[in-house]
């Protein structure tokens, strides 16, 4: 009787775990999916009128917002512009997004990764040569950066 009472137990102990999780993994999906319904991809392009063969290192920050209806996680990521000077990402709209832009010798972001940093001393392809805040709103579709002003 011990040992029946012990496997309902354990029995009834694993159900309650697995149906939490369930439930829990529904709502992760939801409410990902109403964030989703925010968010906008956008082309950086870069400006820069005394290089025409330079890649640059795009790193984009934020705090994250948290409204009534949803949250934006605070995250930081990094992109390489392509030949063109552009990359394209996603944004979220009316979240303020900190950009900072460098030169950079590589041309995407596994080769960035790949590449060994010096560790305490910043290189000088990762000093910005520009930091910029930047709202995203329903309308945008580009945001140029100007990284050599004449």
């Amino acid at each position: 009787m011990r040992k029946f009472t012990a496997i309902f137990v354990v029995s009834v102990f694993i159900f309650t775990c697995v149906g939490c999780s369930n439930s829990s993994d529904k709502t992760i999906k939801t409410n990902a999916a109403s964030i989703d319904t925010q968010s906008k991809n956008i082309t950086i392009k870069i400006i820069d009128a005394q290089n025409d063969e330079q890649h640059y290192l795009v790193q984009i920050m934020t705090n994250g917002k948290q409204t009534k209806d949803m949250a934006v996680l605070p995250e930081s990521k990094f992109v390489i512009t392509d030949d063109k000077k552009e990359a394209k990402t996603e944004f979220y709209v009316g979240v303020t997004y900190t950009i900072r832009v460098s030169k950079t010798t590589v041309k995407s972001t596994e080769e960035y990764f790949k590449k060994p940093k010096t560790g305490h001393q910043t290189p000088e392809e990762e000093k910005p040569l520009v930091q910029e805040e930047f709202i995203p709103s329903a309308e945008s579709n580009t945001l140029e950066i100007k990284v050599n002003p004449s």
